[in-house]
């Protein structure tokens, strides 16, 4: 554009922000606006205000205050579209009833200049909209400790974006009638059309693209986030081009006849245009992107973005979905688009990452579904399924079909994921029974580096009445290892979990990482014996676990380690509790090796232990570290007898032993090249399926992050994987109670109120002229 011409485009400008700011309508907007940023910012500080005055920890306040669920940002955006239909309205409209455009017409002003004039001063009217939410940005600045700016920034750059687009959409529509009433309308039911739209048609791939193009409102979720990138960027800008072409071309239209052909050649044009900038911008390998938070929230870790370089090829993820599921409408058709952003953040890093679905129906144990079709086959129930949910039926591979393909018994044919590396290396990644359902970073990259490294094999020993990892009887070790629908559970965490049998082998395979013996009831045969004796001496990983009572079949082991299990069993006097509950604290010898205890001891945290011996520790070539301790001055060791008389409440407690008692230790030692590491518990029921699902009034128990944190160190801390966060700094508000009464006076008082007095000056001024 040429100086001249962008000083016409400057006059015009100018002149239309007068008429603008002579409006009381464009006032009351920023009033209103101010009233609500006002209500909005209150509403979400109050109960940090509450919090911290009562002493909690708040944490990561910034987005708390601007761009949480009732943040200022997310709440001022639902509500944007409304402001804009008032504000455009008269743009083309007025100049087309007052007659004013034939001013205009005649002037040496072309359709493209008067376009974009108007649209200039909408765009600094937006602007000074805005500012009202920068006042409030500029007090969360004075009253947060270390706001994030950057993420402040992202939602003002994606609100702006939202608002211009909204604006040219107004713009256009002022340019169709000479009404400012049904440009105002007009504008209305588009922006409220262009905001339900997102979610019609899912099912239909083209019409999804389609509708996800066109849902303006839901590009900027990710400005909200704090993650800027490239393809919403282009996006908006190409919105923006094509109504302001638009606009033009039907000022052109009205100055002057035109063929239809030429129109539709124009239209098409653009079309096309619009089409290719669209999806080119949109490809993966083409979007840049802008992570704006301090915490790299939007980012996967470093450990995760180093698994993906390290995963040359092709990674592909196979979603299995069957129709007889509970959660089989997460991976229909209509899904896909809110599928991939669940991915999105490792396409980022992975640009030729692969979806696939493969859909199918086979009897899942849905109970819901028996009750809900009792009696009929499992291809009725998915033909009635397919009915009201309006699918085709011919999309699902039948049971049979489904079996030739892959066996999805050892899943229980849920809704599961298979990523698979070159067509090579394949894991699962499935859904949980939580709250959240979908997998998080933490078991994504589990997944990933299961396909590096070799997955450590964690085995139960079986064959002489220990705890396996397969029944689901209160005493077993199912729920912490190999529940499926447990997020947490080791085989969801990159391990490879199973009971294992000495009978009929000659020694323990190599492939055997962790070795679990827990609550040996008998004697176990001398061959077996030797086998197990054989591997500690080559350097394999074992987790020993013993019971009061049983103290003759597993002492034998633990006395090859330097270890002894005590005869008889602890009791502790604590009112409300049975006396064979033995609360163990974190030691603090421990932290090296097990450094999440050392903070859930500051937090209060210990281990709970129902019936459980002391361990006596003889040196013996390993390096011993105390895990978890009980203290002499509310423990006792006492024998079986008076133990049993105990809990019948005759209170005979024994001796006091006069001394701290170790309850786990760990042991560590070279063995050749590598090191091995042992773990020895003086109770087997502390990681049980019971305790591990039991709640004590006022003791507060980590039993299950004992569970997890002993396998990670026993994995040599390669699983369950550790992801590295940088903590929010945004963790300290400078108000206290007394300052909420000032602090709804200032925003929703007096801000609102100066900006009426300024409409008033204006007003005057403009009167006096």
């Amino acid at each position: 554009m040429r100086l001249k011409d962008f000083n016409i485009v400057y006059q015009i400008a100018r002149t239309e922000l007068r008429v603008i700011f002579y409006s009381p309508v464009a006032w009351l907007i920023l009033v209103v606006f101010a009233v609500q940023c006002g209500f909005s910012f209150c509403d979400v500080i109050w109960p940090a205000i509450k919090s911290q005055s009562l002493g909690y920890e708040v944490q990561a306040l910034t987005g708390s205050v601007f761009t949480s669920g009732k943040g200022i940002f997310p709440v001022m955006l639902e509500h944007l579209y409304f402001y804009i239909p008032l504000l455009t309205m008269g743009l083309m409209s007025r100049e087309f009833s007052s007659g004013s455009i034939k001013l205009l017409y005649s002037s040496p002003v072309t359709s493209a200049q008067i376009i974009l004039g108007k649209y200039l001063s909408v765009m600094i009217y937006c602007a000074v909209l805005l500012g009202v939410i920068l006042v409030y940005v500029g007090l969360g600045a004075l009253t947060i400790g270390h706001m994030d700016g950057t993420l402040i920034f992202s939602n003002f750059l994606g609100m702006y974006l939202l608002i211009c687009a909204y604006a040219v959409i107004g713009l256009f529509m002022s340019c169709l009638t000479s009404y400012q009433v049904v440009a105002a309308i007009g504008t209305l039911a588009f922006l409220s059309f262009l905001n339900f739209i997102g979610g019609v048609g899912q099912e239909i791939p083209l019409v999804r693209d389609i509708t996800y193009w066109l849902a303006l409102n839901g590009r900027v979720g990710l400005f909200v986030a704090g993650m800027i990138n490239t393809e919403n960027l282009i996006y908006f800008l190409v919105v923006i081009a094509a109504f302001l072409l638009l606009s033009v071309w039907r000022l052109q239209a009205v100055r002057e006849k035109q063929p239809g052909r030429k129109k539709i050649l124009k239209l098409t044009g653009l079309a096309v245009g619009v089409v290719v900038l669209s999806y080119v911008s949109s490809r993966p390998f083409l979007t840049w992107y802008w992570d704006t938070t301090a915490t790299q929230s939007n980012t996967i870790s470093v450990l995760s973005q180093d698994l993906l370089r390290q995963l040359k090829g092709e990674l592909k993820i196979t979603t299995y979905v069957n129709l007889l599921d509970a959660n089989y409408e997460s991976g229909l058709p209509a899904a896909h688009k809110k599928d991939f952003e669940r991915f999105r953040p490792y396409a980022r890093f992975k640009r030729n990452l692969k979806l696939d679905y493969v859909y199918y129906y086979d009897y899942a144990g849905y109970k819901y579904l028996d009750e809900l079709y009792p009696g009929l086959s499992d291809r009725e129930r998915a033909e009635k399924i397919c009915q009201a949910k309006g699918l085709d039926f011919g999309m699902f591979l039948t049971p049979e079909e489904i079996r030739r393909k892959i066996d999805l018994s050892g899943e229980s044919n849920h809704f599961v994921r298979q990523v698979e590396w070159n067509g090579e290396r394949k894991t699962w990644l499935r859904v949980y029974k939580d709250m959240y359902v979908f997998p998080s970073e933490q078991e994504m990259t589990a997944a990933l580096k299961r396909l590096l490294v070799k997955p450590p094999k964690l085995c139960f020993l079986t064959g002489y009445g220990e705890r396996n990892s397969t029944n689901k009887r209160e005493m077993d070790y199912s729920f912490f290892s190999s529940e499926l629908s447990l997020r947490s559970a080791l085989i969801n965490q990159g391990f490879d979990v199973e009971d294992f049998s000495l009978s009929g082998k000659e020694r323990i395979p190599d492939e055997v990482d962790i070795l679990v013996i827990a609550d040996v009831r008998s004697k176990i045969p001398e061959g077996d014996f030797r086998m197990i004796c054989e591997y500690i001496e080559r350097g394999g990983n074992l987790f020993l676990l013993g019971e009061p009572g049983t103290q003759e079949f597993i002492n034998p082991l633990a006395e090859l380690i330097g270890v002894r299990f005590r005869d008889g069993m602890l009791l502790q006097a604590r009112e409300g509790y049975l006396p064979s509950l033995t609360i163990a604290g974190m030691d603090p010898e421990g932290d090296e090796k097990f450094p999440v205890f050392q903070k859930m001891r500051q937090y209060g945290f210990c281990f709970a232990l129902p019936g459980c011996t002391g361990l006596e520790i003889q040196k013996n070539g390993f390096g011993i570290t105390p895990v978890a301790c009980v203290g002499d001055s509310i423990s006792w060791q006492v024998n079986r007898l008076y133990a049993e008389d105990a809990l019948k409440g005759l209170n005979h407690p024994g001796p006091a032993e006069g001394k701290v008692l170790p309850v786990i230790v760990a042991l560590d030692r070279k063995v050749g090249d590598k090191e091995q590491r042992i773990l020895v518990a003086g109770d087997a029921d502390c990681i049980s399926n019971a305790e591990l699902t039991r709640a004590r009034q006022g003791v507060k128990t980590a039993n299950f992050t004992l569970a997890t944190e002993s396998f990670r160190w026993l994995a040599r801390d390669e699983f369950p994987v550790l992801l590295p966060s940088i903590p929010p700094r945004d963790n300290e508000l400078y108000l206290g109670r007394k300052d909420m009464p000032w602090l709804k006076f200032g925003t929703m008082g007096l801000l609102p109120g100066l900006l009426a007095l300024a409409y008033g000056v204006v007003h005057y001024r403009r009167k006096r002229n």
